[in-house]
């Protein structure tokens, strides 16, 4: 009778959990939603000044504007743990989501085999 008891308990604290995981990142996804300013960026460890008017601008259904070159280019991203990947434009790669806290979010990527970190502030 107890191990009955425990199978069901288990069950019940599995599900839980595994709707507490698909909630995370559907939260991530509204919280990332907006347009976010490059604020700072690095390039190989040191400061660039190259991406002065650069943003990331995340729409619904999945859809991106990037603007790291001058150009924006109309994208898709998709949502993976702490990491998105963007697709559709020259300079596809995965972001990696360091720190992401109100209006604030640091990403870290390899773009042309070069590394690079983007400090972001979210447009009010």
């Amino acid at each position: 009778m107890s191990c009955r008891l425990l199978l069901t308990f288990s069950l019940f604290i599995t599900g839980f959990v595994m709707q507490g995981c698909e909630t995370d990142n559907n939260n991530i996804s509204g919280t990332i939603e907006g347009h976010w300013d490059v604020v700072s960026a690095e390039r190989g460890g040191r400061p660039t000044t190259t991406l002065q008017e650069a943003y990331f601008e995340f729409l619904p259904e999945n859809k991106a504007v990037i603007n790291l070159d001058g150009n924006p280019q109309d994208a898709k991203f998709k949502l993976g743990g702490n990491s998105f990947t963007v697709s559709g434009t020259n300079m596809d790669t995965e972001y990696n989501i360091e720190t992401l806290v109100g209006d604030s979010m640091v990403l870290s990527a390899t773009i042309m085999n070069r590394d690079f970190v983007f400090r972001l502030k979210k447009s009010k």
